[in-house]
This record gives structure tokens, sequence and C-alpha cells, in this order.
């Protein structure tokens, strides 16, 4: 839950993840896990988990997790009662994710609008730097072609100096036989310049 892991005030990026819980009673697939996990593009924060059910009854062990699921279930279904059997740790959590929910549900419109703008805010942020970071990599892709190209030409030359044919220059750089042609021309140029 979102609204009590922020203060007023506070950074969106503060946030610690929330889940989904979703129980299946069918199965995804034939092969593969019970359990899946699954986080939105561009944030860290939201994830949606699936259990299969079907698969889950099936798999070695499931008894014990079984019995701590029945406990969840009877939470979710009904949060204003209390689990009187369990697992010590999982009816302390329970507790924990009852108050979380009863503070949730007393916020006031102006939270729910400060939370709402820092939410936006974030995801702008986030595609922007995506976009920032795609950028640069294509930038930085560009200038070692450039880059590459130089050094081409810059041997090329050089081949040229010590009096090697353009054809041999364009087979050992790589270049095409006109830009062998043209890097000649111009050094000829050059040289009488």
């Amino acid at each position: 839950m979102f609204a009590r892991q922020l203060p007023k005030g506070e950074d969106y990026t503060t946030l610690k993840p929330v889940n989904s819980l979703n129980f299946l009673e069918y199965e995804i697939s034939r092969k593969g896990p019970w359990l899946h996990h699954f986080r939105l593009p561009q944030t860290a924060h939201l994830g949606f988990i699936f259990v299969e059910l079907p698969k889950l009854l099936r798999s070695p062990g499931s008894r014990a997790l079984l019995k701590k699921a029945a406990i969840w279930g009877r939470f979710l279904e009904k949060p204003e009662t209390s689990p009187a059997n369990g697992p010590a740790d999982l009816v302390a959590l329970l507790g924990a994710a009852k108050q979380r929910m009863e503070a949730y549900l007393m916020l006031e419109p102006e939270v729910y609008r400060e939370i709402h703008e820092s939410m936006e805010h974030h995801d702008y942020v986030s595609v922007r730097g995506e976009g920032y970071r795609e950028g640069e990599a294509v930038g930085e892709a560009r200038g070692e072609a450039r880059g590459i190209e130089k050094g081409k030409a810059e041997v090329a030359i050089a081949l040229l100096d010590e009096g090697m044919s353009p054809a041999k220059v364009a087979e050992l750089t790589g270049l095409q036989p006109p830009e062998v042609e043209k890097l000649q021309s111009q050094r000829k140029t050059t040289q009488r310049g």
C-alpha cells in the first residue's frame, strides 16, 4: 500500500514495492512453476504475483504452503476478523497489514492528490531518463562508427603514402575503392598546395 509509506512531502522514489497477489484456478501453461512474479516496465514499485492453484496443489511440500495461504485467504476475504490461529509470524504480518489498510482508508483527499502528483512526476522523470539513456547509446554508437571510419581513412592515407595501390588499400582497410581514390586525390591536392 503506497499511502502509508509516503509521508507528506516525501519523494515517490522512497516507496517500498507493492505487489498484487492473484490466485488462479487454472494453469497459465502446462510447464513452468506455479508462482509467477511480474513487474511493470519503468518502475520497480509495482509487481503482480500469480499463483496457479492447480500446479500448487500438485507440488511437493504444498501442504504447509496451503495452510499459510488459507490464513491469508481468510484475511483477504474478511480483513475485519483477526486470525485466531496459525504461525505467529503470519499472524503478526496480518495484523500489520490490517493496520496499514485501515490507515489507508482514512486518508484525506489532499494526500491522495499529492500521491498522484508525485507518481506522475516520477513517471515523467523515469521516462525522460530512459529516453536520455537511449539517446546517449545512439550517440556513442554513431561516434564510435565515425571514429572507426576516420581511423580507416588515416591508415589508408598512410598506406597510399607508402606507395601501395588503391585497390590493395581498399582490400586491407575495408573501404570502398571510390573512397580510397577520393582520399588519394585529396592527398595529392594537399601535397601540391
